[in-house]
């Protein structure tokens, strides 16, 4: 056939794959994003002022990976971390997933039952 289409007259016809492309523009747009985020200025580099604070002036709190019990603000909005919206959303994927497993437990137990009338009433 024609080699613009990636066919060979004679021998193994390959075809051309998107995926390849899709590759390469993916790596593309990683370097991009990895070049901005290296370029970026942080942000406790743009500011300038008077005297920056020291361990004097403000406590040092001790650094903990996991926060003590009752250490935390409460939620004043419903979108908070442990307020209304998110308690909402536990609720609903707990729902959604015990309805998804009764469904399919009440399937399996009907073809039993219509296999097991199948092969009582065969020949």
């Amino acid at each position: 056939m024609t080699p613009g289409r990636g066919r060979a007259d004679h021998g193994v016809v390959r075809p051309r794959s998107r995926a390849r492309h899709l590759l390469a523009i993916a790596g593309v747009l990683l370097a991009a994003v990895a070049l901005t985020l290296a370029v970026a200025v942080p942000a406790g580099a743009q500011q300038g002022g008077d005297s920056p604070p020291t361990s004097e002036d403000t406590a040092v709190p001790v650094p903990r990976i996991i926060p003590l019990p009752n250490t935390g603000t409460k939620p004043t909005d419903a979108g908070d971390r442990g307020g209304a919206l998110q308690i909402l959303v536990f609720v609903a994927l707990v729902v959604g997933v015990g309805s998804i497993t009764a469904l399919a437990v009440h399937d399996a137990r009907r073809s039993r039952r219509r296999a097991a009338e199948g092969q009582s009433s065969g020949p």
